[in-house]
Order: structure tokens, then C-alpha cells, then sequence
């Protein structure tokens, strides 16, 4: 883990992600570790920002932060948050598979108006897209990494991170 007095470090994802998001938002991050990256938002956004994560000892070093971060299982539930009381929800690069559990869009969705899903190695997710329409969702803005840079979704040019902000049935900004 990370020295807690160092200030975060700054992934390309983390920048876009954090380029998306209005100042002064409450958001959920899911699965967020040592928590730099929620102390990146909240510093950069003035974000209102709470974390889940499910390693106790990763809770403990996040609190010893400062952040709001509670212990749990995302696959579980978010029983624990109300519907809507977030505008974003953040699931970054948590998973290894891009088989998103349905619970865990279905609970991002609930609490939250929109929800940004990050996966490495992006060149086989094309299908994300077809699967979240089909379950009435909508993919509300792509964004695709290769390194630093962003870059347009073709076979040729495949991404190494996708990034979709997901909306909920109906739901527009």
C-alpha cells in the first residue's frame, strides 16, 4: 500500500474518469482499495465520496485516511445505500473478467443515477454494449485508452482500457 501522506498517483483512467465527473458530486466507489483513487476525486471534484471495499485491512488503511469507506462484499448487495443517494457509482477495473455480475449493475443502478464501469484489456468487450442494451440499459459515453491517450474502438486499434458510463432504464443526464 501507499504512504499515507503521498499524494495520489495519477492513472490515465483515474484522469478521465475524474474529467467526467462534476465537481461537487456524491459518488460510490466500489472495490477501491488503498483509496487513492477516491482521494484523487475528492481532491480534483470536491466529490462527496464514499468506498466500499471488501479487504478489512484496506478499510482500516483508508479510514486511517481520513475516507469514508465501508467494509463489503459488492457481489453481496449494496443493501446498505439507498436508492439514488449517489450520482455515480465506480466499478474500476475491479473485476478481471468482463463478466459483470447482472446483481452488481442491477445494485450500481439502484443507487446511483449513472455508473462507470472501467475494464483492462478491452479489445474483446465489444459485446458489453449489446448486453447492457438487452437488459435496458444504455451506455451513455465510451471512452477507450491506450496508455495515456484516447483512442476510437476498432479492431486495429485496440484499446487497453474501456470505460462506459452506464445509465439506467431510461434514465438520461
Amino acid at each position: 500500500m501507499s504512504d499515507l501522506t503521498a499524494p495520489p498517483t495519477e492513472r490515465p483512467d483515474w484522469k478521465a474518469i475524474v474529467n467526467f465527473i462534476p465537481a461537487g458530486t456524491r459518488v460510490l466507489d466500489l472495490g477501491c482499495g488503498d483509496g487513492q483513487f477516491l482521494s484523487l476525486l475528492l481532491a480534483q471534484k470536491d466529490a462527496h465520496g464514499k468506498g466500499v471495499e471488501k479487504d478489512e485491512e484496506k478499510v482500516r488503511y483508508c479510514r486511517a485516511r481520513g475516507l469514508s469507506v465501508e467494509r463489503g462484499d459488492i457481489e453481496e448487495g449494496l443493501s446498505d445505500f439507498a436508492d439514488r443517494s449517489f450520482e455515480f457509482v465506480i466499478l474500476n477495473q475491479v473485476l478481471d473478467k468482463p463478466q459483470l455480475p447482472i446483481s452488481v449493475l442491477k445494485e450500481m443502478l439502484r443507487v446511483a443515477r449513472f455508473g462507470i464501469v472501467s475494464f483492462r484489456e478491452a479489445g474483446y468487450l465489444i459485446s458489453f454494449r449489446s448486453v447492457l442494451s438487452r437488459l435496458g440499459y444504455y451506455v451513455d459515453r465510451s471512452i477507450f485508452l491506450k496508455g495515456s491517450r484516447q483512442v476510437y474502438f476498432w479492431p486495429k486499434r485496440r484499446a487497453q482500457t474501456a470505460i462506459y458510463v452506464i445509465g439506467g432504464h431510461g434514465t438520461h443526464a
